[in-house]
């Protein structure tokens, strides 16, 4: 009898899309008919050893049904809220990504409105140039020209790579680097990360970026450095994030690091990024050189 609930749960607690069931989960329901057999089988060897009234035997088997009965309840009420959790990953997953793409031409309509209010004004431009190039005031000329290619619609739309929500993300550290004036180099292979849904793609990059921008912030070099690369020989991707940081940060052993001025939510980034990589099959490395005064974050997944 109990067979079936063990096939029953078997069934249920099979490999998500999401990555799988939690495994203090698989562990809890999995001694739940693993008990309810055992005492399953008290009770029949007491009815077998032990002579009962009729009224009794029966109350024991009906008790025993219940409780196969009960274990299967349990187990279809857990099968339907990691259904809806899936859905609702899902439907979350989908917003996600239709936001990335919103916000993707909105970025591009930006940049082509600017490129228009730029051309519309370039004859006026031209002129008050070419009015200083015959006045001899050649520093000025120069100057002139550097405010006009410093304008919006003089910068190209930045595209790292062939996906739109890693391009939003990159694009806004871009422009808050360049605002902090942080050295900002980015290298993103082709046909890398395809492995990634737009859930995970933020939760690691943003996080990274995140924490990256606020160390070379407070740093002397002001710089970071994010690349991608394939490792066909592993099937896997290398992402590679460092940045520089004059503060040595402390880690727990743990992949939380903190810095003396970080707060106490300071490194929870990063095991959130962990945690994906655990559940991709992945590896996590983060790591400070105290020559170089940086701190690596390096991932295959």
């Amino acid at each position: 009898m109990y067979f079936c609930a063990v096939q029953v749960c078997t069934h249920i607690l099979r490999p998500r899309r999401n990555g799988g069931s939690d495994p203090k989960a698989f562990l809890l329901l999995a001694c739940l008919p693993v008990v309810s057999s055992l005492v399953s089988v008290a009770v029949i060897y007491t009815g077998l050893t032990t002579k009962l009234e009729t009224f009794t035997e029966i109350l024991l088997a009906v008790s025993v049904v219940f409780l196969l009965a009960a274990n299967i309840l349990v187990l279809i009420v857990y099968d339907m809220i990691q259904n809806m959790h899936e859905e609702n990953l899902a439907m979350q997953l989908a917003a996600v990504h239709d936001r990335a793409d919103l916000e993707f031409y909105k970025m591009m309509q930006q940049s082509q409105a600017d490129q228009r209010i730029l051309i519309h004004d370039i004859k006026r431009h031209l002129s008050a140039i070419s009015s200083l190039t015959e006045a001899g005031e050649t520093d000025r000329v120069r100057q002139y020209i550097a405010e006009v290619e410093a304008q919006p619609g003089m910068q190209k739309m930045p595209r790292y790579c062939e996906n739109n929500l890693l391009n939003v993300i990159l694009a806004r550290y871009s422009k808050v680097c360049a605002e902090e004036r942080i050295a900002f180099s980015v290298d993103i292979r082709a046909k890398t990360l395809s492995t990634l849904n737009d859930f995970e793609l933020t939760t690691i990059f943003d996080n990274l970026l995140s924490n990256a921008a606020e160390s070379a912030k407070a740093s002397e070099k002001r710089e970071i450095d994010v690349a991608v690369f394939a490792r066909p020989e592993q099937n896997k991707d290398v992402i590679s994030v460092v940045n520089s940081c004059d503060t040595p940060p402390k880690g727990d052993g743990k992949g939380v690091f903190r810095t003396s001025k970080s707060g106490e939510e300071h490194g929870y980034g990063l095991q959130s990024i962990q945690r994906v990589v655990r559940q991709k099959g992945g590896s996590f490395h983060a790591f400070y050189e105290d020559k170089k005064r940086k701190f690596y974050v390096i991932i295959e997944i």
